[in-house]
């Protein structure tokens, strides 16, 4: 006699089999429908690090050979009144004389704002970086001088629709009511002590 050698599944190993698949499908059409979310939030943090590089590199650039140093701005047909003080506006002379100014335009029907320059002279004020969100500069002094310079920089992203409502990850509101779409503001601070400064103390 012959034993019998049935191939085949049973019941149970089918359903199990099938739960397994719909258990995996279930997790692949996830990671599908939510694809083009984390794609456009991935694309507008690197945006958002790259406005960064190029503020932070021309602030740098300007405030390290600077020999005079305005908390306002101190030049040019829109010049502030002497004595001003702007937390978001800083003018800076070199040795050759020239001079530049860091300001942020800040258009409150659009809700926009720019990091602007402005190098003195008969030139426009050109932006640096766009969707700003905030800019101070933090003066360091001792007894008898200024020695550096701190710069708090914020950017937003460009897109309303990837930033959610105002608060601690927002400074202006955005659209998104779904945490998987944002694309939190993006905030350094660093510190620039001028190589030039008081010089002719």
């Amino acid at each position: 006699m012959t034993a019998r050698t049935d191939v085949g599944l049973t019941v149970v190993e089918l359903v199990v089999a099938i739960a397994v698949m719909i258990v995996m499908l279930a997790g692949v059409l996830g990671f599908v429908r939510s694809a083009p979310d984390a794609f456009a939030v991935q694309s507008e943090v690197v945006d958002m690090h790259q406005r960064l590089r190029i503020a932070a590199e021309s602030l740098t650039r300007d405030l390290i050979t600077a020999t005079e140093i305005h908390p306002c701005r101190s030049q040019g047909a829109d010049a502030d009144p002497p004595g001003t003080v702007k937390p978001d506006t800083i003018t800076l002379r070199d040795i050759q004389g020239s001079s530049t100014t860091y300001w942020l335009k800040v258009d409150e029907r659009a809700g926009t704002a720019q990091l602007m320059s402005y190098a003195g002279g008969t030139t426009l004020d050109v932006p640096v970086v766009d969707h700003v969100a905030g800019l101070r500069f933090d003066y360091y002094d001792d007894v008898a001088s200024l020695r550096a310079v701190g710069v708090t920089l914020r950017v937003q992203a460009a897109v309303a629709a990837l930033r959610g409502p105002a608060g601690l990850l927002f400074a202006r509101a955005g659209t998104s009511t779904n945490a998987r779409r944002w694309a939190p503001d993006v905030e350094i601070h660093f510190v620039v002590a001028p190589r030039n400064l008081n010089l002719d103390r």
